[in-house]
């Protein structure tokens, strides 16, 4: 039989997720090695015992952090991860996702390189930050993947190729998991690391060498397997300008139940894969070696039955003639309630550490059948755009990478009895998410293809965007919106001074990114519809009140200050989709790159500045109000020049001068039908 290419790009899409989970079991098992001689277990004779007895080196370093701040770093991967598939899937549909998953993978190797580095020079926060690039790297794997493998599988075998990628994920975590409790017990934590890099070198290699974006485009496939996926492939490939229909597909039925179902099973998974040998070494003291074992038999059987549940789904369509909805509907049923009755049992069963453990690996194991379930039916019921609301659903999936561990983290550090009556209200919350995950796929999922998006029209968007007049102002308006970088830290340090813990001052510093993250997915949809200028007004307008009052709601409650901070990133999440719709209109082609180019420079403009003049004025008499005071004055020129000079399009604008009325032309030119 003839090697069949689209066979070795599976290979390699499983190879690709396998990657992703490498990182996150690997680190799991690291950071506990991190803290191991700096917490109590729940046997302290235990653990004085076994340190007599550890092998690990002596030239290792270790970490005092308490569980809450273990919490914030073990779900730090997740902070950009949640956003980034949205429009990684996306452009996955527009561009292709040989080079995006290239570099998807390209850019954890490096990090995992140099972590040892960077928390030794410079701590845990440096460690967050690594942790936040790595899962902003991973967020284009998995939706480049599922975009790719719909133009490279006919429907039949593209169950089973998704399955695949779910699988890969169980593989990485079986092996990593394997592996990284061996490493850190009888060699040194910094080598879980060095060999979480080490496993990206032969992936990219064969990915450079053997992917393309389709099969159309590859020069390795043969000519016979060419016609074959052009002719049963489920998705012909869709021009790259198809306007997505935002509105209509975010507020769909079967888009709400993925995303409610994704955060469900989200919850349970990533309170396991993060968290549990945590909860195996401080409960039960196992040692790192028996505890990475234990953890890799959960994610093996995991990972064994997301590979037999696609083809064990498929048959029983096939030979028992059952619908596919209701095969899809077992499926995830089994994969969250199974989980659900599972960790139900754990506080009955008491410190027992043998059937937990049990319980623990049946429950990933169940997990397993969503590779069956909800995982392929994306593809089903919306063909055109799987890699996009993939992405846009796995927001909400992931937002709980951060959520499990930090809410796991608030717990162990409360006052309740001890760690075993502190994980037992953690697996009753777990319990809770996954019925209702479970019962909103069970009354609410389909599999039919959505008028949306069998609808999808070509559709030249450069022709529909609003865009901005005095072309350079846009430099000047992200000038302005770096105040959100900018010296938070400050309000604790001078005059009124505050008694935040270190819990609060966190929840302020990231208070900006509690909308922003979302926020410009939602305004580039209705762009189209209020026009760039009012939209970006709003996003200058209302900030420059909110920052004024920010001295005043910080006097009055911490909340209050939160909230504020919430506004306005919330109002700054308009800035960059309003600028980026503008532009069409007013930039030729051969301008847009430069023009693109000013928005990052202009923000580095406003760090540099706010940077030098921010310290100075929180050291008047006056303090730190002055500078927000002053940060939203800086709003005022701004504003004033936007209402005076800038318009939607060109042609809209009067005072626009010969020399820039070209624009329109050149831009009627560009956009036209050929």
């Amino acid at each position: 039989m003839k090697f069949q290419l689209r066979f070795a790009i599976a290979l390699l899409g499983i190879y690709a997720c396998s990657l992703v989970y490498v990182h996150r079991a690997g680190f799991s098992v690291a950071v506990v090695a991190m803290t191991k001689k700096n917490h109590s277990t729940f046997n302290d004779s235990s653990r004085s015992n076994a340190s007599n007895t550890d092998p690990i080196s002596s030239d290792d370093k270790f970490y005092d952090w308490d569980e809450t701040l273990q919490g914030i770093i073990l779900g730090a991967q997740f902070y950009m991860y949640i956003f980034v598939p949205t429009f990684a899937g996306r452009l996955t549909d527009a561009i292709g996702g040989k080079w995006i998953a290239f570099y998807g993978a390209l850019g954890p190797c490096i990090l995992a390189a140099i972590t040892p580095t960077i928390v030794n020079l410079w701590g845990p926060y440096a460690l967050i930050v690594n942790r936040i690039l790595v899962g902003f790297f991973h967020g284009f794997t998995y939706a480049t993947m599922f975009s790719l493998f719909i133009k490279w599988f006919p429907k039949k075998e593209l169950s089973v190729a998704n399955g695949g990628l779910a699988f890969g994920g169980s593989l990485g975590s079986t092996i990593m998991s394997a592996m990284s409790g061996a490493i850190a017990e009888y060699w040194s934590w910094p080598w879980i690391f060095y060999a979480m890099a080490l496993f990206h070198v032969p992936f990219l290699v064969l990915w450079f060498y053997l992917a393309t974006n389709s099969p159309e485009t590859n020069r390795l496939i043969s000519d016979d397997e060419r016609r074959y996926i052009e002719q049963n492939v489920q998705q012909k490939i869709i021009s790259k300008k198809v306007k997505v229909p935002w509105i209509r597909m975010i507020t769909s039925i079967p888009v709400i139940c993925s995303l409610i179902t994704k955060m469900c099973s989200g919850f349970g998974y990533f309170l396991l894969i993060t968290k549990m040998p945590s909860y195996l070494s401080k409960v039960f003291n196992i040692d790192l070696f028996k505890n990475g074992w234990v953890f890799a038999g959960t994610n093996l059987a995991n990972g064994m039955a997301t590979l037999i549940a696609p083809p064990l789904a498929n048959l029983i369509i096939e030979k028992c003639g059952w619908k596919n909805l209701c095969v899809r509907k077992l499926f995830q049923s089994i994969a969250l309630f199974g989980p659900a009755i599972c960790l139900g049992l754990i506080p009955v069963i008491g410190l027992h550490p043998d059937p937990i453990i049990a319980l623990l690996i049946s429950a990933m194991m169940l997990y397993g059948f969503f590779s069956a379930g909800e995982w392929t039916i994306i593809a089903e019921y919306a063909p055109n755009f799987a890699g996009t609301v993939f992405g846009f659903a796995n927001i909400l999936a992931f937002s709980m990478g951060i959520i499990a561990p930090y809410i796991v983290g608030v717990l162990l550090d409360s006052q309740i009895d001890n760690d075993h009556q502190q994980w037992n209200i953690i697996f009753y919350i777990a319990v809770i998410i996954y019925v209702i995950g479970g019962s909103t796929f069970v009354l609410c999922a389909t599999d039919k293809q959505q008028d949306w998006d069998r609808q999808a029209v070509l559709d030249n968007d450069f022709t529909k965007m609003d865009h901005f007049d005095a072309r350079y102002l846009c430099m000047c308006d992200y000038v302005r919106t770096t105040d959100r970088y900018e010296r938070c830290d400050r309000p604790v340090s001078r005059a009124p001074k505050f008694n935040w813990n270190e819990t609060v001052q966190g929840l302020i510093l990231g208070s900006t990114f509690f909308f922003y993250w979302i926020i410009p997915t939602l305004v580039g949809s209705v762009t189209n519809r209020f026009g760039g200028k009012r939209l970006a007004f709003v996003g200058i307008f209302f900030p420059c009140i909110l920052t004024a009052l920010i001295p005043t709601a910080a006097k009055t409650d911490a909340n209050l200050f939160i909230l504020v901070q919430s506004l306005n990133g919330l109002f700054q999440g308009f800035i960059y989709p309003s600028l980026f719709h503008l532009y069409v209109k007013w930039f030729e082609p051969d301008e847009r790159s430069k023009a693109n180019s000013g928005i990052q420079f202009g923000q580095s403009i406003g760090g540099a500045l706010m940077s030098l003049i921010g310290g100075y004025l929180c050291e008047t008499v006056t303090g730190w109000p002055l500078l927000y005071y002053f940060m939203s004055l800086v709003h005022i020129p701004w504003i004033i020049l936007w209402v005076w000079l800038a318009s939607d399009q060109p042609t809209l604008k009067a005072k626009i001068n010969n020399s820039n009325s070209k624009v329109s032309k050149n831009f009627s030119d560009f956009s036209s039908p050929v």
